[in-house]
């Protein structure tokens, strides 16, 4: 999640989408982008798309909040904070290409991950499990989570689901 989007992330955001397309392959100058060599990189790896989205959204979509932490929910917002969102998507088909395409996107985030830094919330639904800890997302209401987990769901059920586990 972004506080805002500035030119220095937008530039970076360009040049990871550049890389996952063209890197390693013959281009004379970033204006002159070869797309057929990109999308031959691509389909060789079986892809159907990768993008990387940006998704900004109003400065005041979290104004009419309360304080109350219930209210707030496992996943905390503030007053006068828009989180936006900055989505690494990939679709591609067949097993065997799995992990091309996971690593790929592994990398984009290790990338974006050390030219972002703030201290918003990771949105669970857009995080990638294996580049993500569970207290990144729930914060200070892990505490506040433990404790009603234990006291709803003592036989841990809830934790044979899928996502981000609260730990023990």
């Amino acid at each position: 999640m972004l506080g805002k989007y500035t030119g220095k992330i937008l530039d970076i955001v360009v040049k990871q989408a550049e890389v996952i397309t063209f890197d390693g392959l013959d281009i004379p100058h970033p204006h002159a982008i070869d797309l057929q060599k990109g999308a031959e990189k691509i389909l060789e790896n079986n892809g159907k798309m990768f993008a990387i989205g940006c998704k900004p959204f109003t400065e005041g979509m979290f104004d009419t909040i309360t304080t109350d932490s219930a209210q707030n929910g496992a996943w905390p917002h503030k007053k006068g904070e828009a989180n936006h969102p900055l989505l690494v998507y990939a679709e591609w088909e067949g097993e065997k290409n799995d992990s091309f395409w996971i690593s790929e996107v592994k990398r984009v985030l290790d990338v974006l991950s050390r030219n972002i830094r703030n201290s918003l919330p990771v949105y669970s639904n857009t995080a990638l499990a294996e580049h993500t800890r569970v207290e990144d997302v729930y914060r200070d209401n892990l505490e506040r989570l433990k404790s009603i987990r234990d006291t709803v769901d003592p036989t841990r059920v809830m934790s044979l689901a899928g996502g981000f586990k609260i730990p023990a």
